[in-house]
């Protein structure tokens, strides 16, 4: 019986770290079609920004073709937004004409994939489409379990918790 328990836990520890390898990896998709090119980022504050975009999966940095001074007055060479300011930006523009041969050259065969796909491509996708359906829904009744046993359990009271902690304790920290 405790061989069956540490096997399972095992196996949720290693889900749990090759989960988070993959996370770690992952980049934001459309974003990823924009990393090391050349952008103008408009906030939604109306400020815009000019430069090359550097894609990490917590987030983008955009580094000025020269030193800028921002609001504070000190000289900075990059902004980074992370994805919890991504409601900030309202548009991220990559101009064609500042495109290098080999973007456009990246890009329009990126649109002839995306507009023309093989039938190879159309099955790949339509089974991508069924596993994040899966996924999904793992997620839902995981969520559900946890909301049904968060229901059942006690809550946990703190305030009759006395713990002494004066220099007369006879505790040896």
């Amino acid at each position: 019986m405790q061989d069956t328990f540490a096997i399972t836990i095992f196996f949720i520890v290693l889900s749990a770290v090759v989960a988070a390898f993959i996370k770690r990896i992952c980049k934001d998709k459309c974003l990823k079609d924009f990393a090391d090119d050349v952008v103008t980022l408009e906030e939604t504050t109306g400020k815009i920004r000019h430069g090359l975009l550097n894609v990490e999966n917590t987030g983008l940095e955009l580094i000025y073709p020269a030193t800028q001074k921002n609001d504070n007055g000190n000289d900075e060479t990059s902004v980074i937004l992370y994805k919890y300011e991504y409601p900030n930006i309202q548009a991220l523009i990559r101009y064609h004409h500042e495109l290098s041969e080999h973007g456009k050259k990246e890009r329009e065969k990126q649109l002839r994939k995306t507009y023309h796909p093989t039938p190879l491509r159309r099955t790949k996708r339509k089974i991508q489409n069924v596993f994040k359906t899966v996924r999904d829904s793992v997620i839902e009744v995981m969520n559900v379990l946890i909301s049904q046993v968060k229901k059942q359990l006690p809550p946990v009271r703190f305030s009759r918790l006395k713990i002494n902690m004066s220099p007369r304790s006879n505790r040896n920290w």
